[in-house]
């Protein structure tokens, strides 16, 4: 998971440990990286089978 804001910072990076079929909750502070009005998050797969999957549910970004 990368997240920019003036420059890109590797938030989590999933491993084959991450990839056993059960849902999982994350949460991230991510006020350290400076949110402005440019942020983004972004997520880099990596992916090269025809089976692998990526599900990704239920994203919030909230601001105080």
């Amino acid at each position: 998971l990368v997240i920019g804001s003036g420059g890109s910072h590797v938030v989590k990076t999933f491993t084959l440990v991450d990839a056993d079929g059960v849902y999982k909750y994350y949460e991230f502070d991510l006020t350290q990286y400076g949110l402005t009005s440019e942020f983004y998050i972004a997520i880099d797969a990596q992916m090269s089978a025809t089976n692998d999957i990526l599900f990704v549910d239920d994203v919030r970004v909230e601001g105080n």
